[in-house]
């Protein structure tokens, strides 16, 4: 007994530290968020990096903002959520360098998870496909980010690269990691090339598992709403017999009281 109770309690603790792919890509994407914030203090930038870092500053910010008002949406503890979560919305603060600076705060998500997964992620799908689907956009958003970065950096300048301005470098990377490759644009050094490759080998795997995650989900949802059904033929079945026994007892009880008198 008391074993079987420290198993269900070791259960449920491992349970309860257990991360979803979703929070850890948030979890990394607070970890960008500070950096992002201390770059873009650095004064004598090259101003085609320091535009860049920009765009990437925005869009953070927007990701944050999306979160925070999702999750206030959908809680049904809204004022419990806001006060557990404020840090999503002061993390989506862009506007100047000392109200970015505020940005700090997401270091408090970043010890939080640590302290709650004492630093060992055991990753769990089984968790709402939007959870899921989130996750994985963010994963393939920081991988824009870094292959833009690297190949702006490496490239630009150089004469005849086709990438010179900072939204040229965020379309490439978009295009290379949805496997789509227009080849408008494209890098011309061996680094560049290789980043190139892993961001189309990343892509196709991300792409495949997301379209793996929603086909078993579909079938998942086949597979119970059949389960379902049968479960509902066999309980009608039993129903029908109960009352066929129902209805036998009663013609026997009522022989037996006719015998009686």
């Amino acid at each position: 007994m008391l074993t079987t109770l420290t198993n269900k309690n070791t259960a449920a603790a491992d349970h309860k530290h257990s991360t979803s792919l979703y929070e850890f890509m948030m979890m990394m994407l607070s970890i960008v968020s500070v950096v992002l914030a201390l770059l873009l203090l650095i004064k004598d930038m090259d101003p085609g990096i320091y535009r860049l870092l920009r765009v990437f500053d925005l869009i953070v910010c927007g990701v944050f903002f999306i979160a925070f008002w999702t999750g206030f949406w959908r809680a049904d503890h809204k004022w419990q959520y806001a006060k557990s979560h404020w840090y999503d919305l002061v993390a989506s603060i862009p506007f100047s360098e000392s109200l970015r600076l505020l940005r700090i705060v997401q270091v408090y998500r970043v010890a939080k998870m640590l302290y709650l997964t004492k630093g060992r992620f055991d990753f769990h799908f089984v968790s709402r496909l939007g959870n899921t689907v989130a996750g994985l956009l963010l994963l393939e958003l920081l991988i824009i980010f870094g292959g833009s970065f690297l190949v702006f950096y490496l490239e630009t300048g150089l004469p005849h690269a086709p990438i010179t301005e900072p939204e040229e470098a965020i379309w490439w990377a978009l295009v290379t990691v949805s496997t789509v490759g227009y080849g408008d644009f494209y890098p011309i050094t061996d680094v560049g090339r290789l980043a190139a490759s892993v961001l189309i080998v990343i892509g196709v795997g991300n792409y495949a598992l997301l379209s793996g995650y929603f086909a078993q989900q579909f079938l998942g949802r086949d597979e119970e709403e059949e389960a379902i059904k049968t479960a509902v033929r066999d309980t009608h079945s039993e129903v029908k017999m109960l009352r066929e026994e129902l209805r036998e007892l009663r013609q026997q009880l009522s022989e037996l009281t006719d015998k009686g008198k």
